[in-house]
């Protein structure tokens, strides 16, 4: 969990494993492996943050924020 005391690693592992064979997912793979990078770099303080930057750039990308 990236909120509680767990790693994200794992979950996010997981998740390149499922989308990482789908043809049109390097996205979502990109993001699962920059959220283990982060937690691997910054632990767990930095994981959310990452994922706060993730959120912007998409809601910047679809002309949301």
């Amino acid at each position: 969990m990236v909120l509680g005391t767990d790693s994200p690693a794992e979950p996010a592992r997981q998740g390149i494993e499922k989308f990482g064979s789908w043809g049109d997912a390097n996205n979502i793979v990109a993001v699962y492996q920059g959220l283990i990078d982060a937690w691997e770099a910054g632990g767990r303080p930095a994981a959310p943050v990452y994922l706060q930057q993730q959120r912007d750039a998409t809601l910047s990308r679809l002309k949301l924020a």
